[in-house]
């Protein structure tokens, strides 16, 4: 989340984790979470505790987020499909036009219940208002059944 406002002064980064002992603001005693760097504008980072496998826990999210919308939204949680999917019809609705959605670590070939290339081709297909493409291998080299796919949607 750090690298964020550093790369694109003018944003606002929005982060979400399972673990509240991941974000920089956890009200955890025994474990503060990572401290944001001196230099960082501390203000320009909101998070929020969101459980990718809880409808519940991701409506509360939307709900949280109230009329904000975004450029770009980065799903780097969960290597489920359902979890991922369900993420991805909540959110990407607070998705600007045009704007882009990326899904990472998802494998090439079937590995249950790792996300996968076809799964997102089959739910993707027909969806009318986007183009997608898996189009960003970030580590070719490795074995087919590894997560080296991040899967780019772009919002027209």
């Amino acid at each position: 989340m750090f690298i964020w406002p550093r790369l694109f002064p003018g944003c606002l980064v929005y982060g979400a984790d399972l673990q509240e002992d991941r974000l920089f603001d956890s009200p955890r005693t025994d474990h503060p979470g990572p401290t944001v760097p001196e230099d960082l504008d501390k203000s320009k980072l909101k998070t929020f505790v969101v459980d990718q496998a809880s409808p519940e826990s991701l409506a509360k999210f939307y709900k949280d987020l109230g009329s904000t919308t975004f450029d770009v939204i980065i799903d780097d949680a969960s290597h489920n499909f359902a979890y991922c999917k369900q993420t991805f019809e909540v959110l990407f609705p607070k998705l600007k036009r045009p704007g882009f959605y990326f899904i990472e670590d998802v494998a090439r070939t079937v590995r249950e219940p790792q996300q996968n290339v076809g799964d997102w081709n089959e739910y993707l297909r027909g969806k009318i208002g986007f183009l997608y493409s898996a189009i960003i291998d970030a580590k070719p080299n490795v074995p087919e059944d590894q997560d080296s796919v991040i899967v780019a949607i772009w919002k027209i």
